[in-house]
């Protein structure tokens, strides 16, 4: 057997993409919870480095392990007769779709209803402005405030 056809058959890609699809949708929520808790920079950076770091050691255990009906066991004790990989398979496959469908109704979600920024909140507030009569509101002087450095 080929080793693309032994990557195949011990659901190496169906692991490597079932883990892609959790991490993105992780660092989605990361990156729009992080800021909200007041956790410093770094703090998204780490979980990225984790989540690389974490989809190396998935892909090394997708091919040296399989799940049988008595537990996890290397693959070397497994015969390839008594392989159940086909059924490992097809329940990766529904984590998969399931993955996707979450990834896709957030994007959906992402696209109808997008969050509103400071400066698309700002933009809007000077749109409204100029828009207004102008006997409604009072025209200010721009100003620009110089301060010294010290």
């Amino acid at each position: 057997m080929s080793f693309w056809g032994e990557l195949k058959r011990r659901n190496v890609f169906k692991v490597g993409a079932a883990y892609l699809i959790a991490a993105w949708l992780i660092l989605q929520v990361a990156s729009i919870t992080f800021p909200a808790l007041n956790l410093p920079g770094w703090a998204l950076t780490l979980v990225t480095v984790l989540l690389i770091i974490g989809f190396i050691i998935a892909i090394i255990l997708a091919w040296a392990y399989e799940v049988t009906p008595e537990g996890v066991k290397p693959t070397k004790q497994v015969p390839l007769a008594d392989s159940i990989t086909h059924v490992t398979g097809q329940k990766l496959n529904y984590v998969l779709v399931g993955l996707l469908v979450i990834a896709v109704g957030y994007i959906c979600i992402l696209k109808f209803y997008p969050a509103k920024t400071l400066v698309q909140t700002e933009m809007a507030s000077s749109v409204i402005e100029h828009e207004a009569p102008a006997t409604d509101v009072k025209e200010t002087p721009k100003t620009i405030a110089v301060l010294p450095f010290e």
